[in-house]
């Protein structure tokens, strides 16, 4: 029984995620071989688009976040609403 993790004989028998990426030494990225590369890359970039199209999507929505504070706290200021203005203080 192994209480942290997997045994050795099981990590040694499959290639970690390191050694399966880098190019073991070789330079270069001719034509011989690399199928498997080629998926591979298609579909880092596909995540990578994916993971770029949500943080821009997050950023627009902090965005939108902020200006609607911001309004707030003006409105808030206008009133001489003391609390709002610390409310908007504390909120980032």
């Amino acid at each position: 029984m192994n209480w942290f993790g997997r045994s050795k004989k099981e990590t040694a028998a499959k290639p970690s995620a390191v050694s399966a990426t880098s190019s073991g030494g070789r330079s270069g990225g001719g034509a011989s071989g690399g199928g498997a590369s080629r998926t591979n890359t298609a579909n880092t970039v596909v995540s990578l688009r994916e993971s770029i199209a949500t943080q821009e999507k997050r950023e627009q929505h902090l965005e939108k976040k902020i200006e609607q504070l911001t309004e707030e706290a003006k409105a808030k200021m206008a009133k001489k609403d003391k609390k709002g203005e610390r409310t908007f203080r504390h909120s980032f």
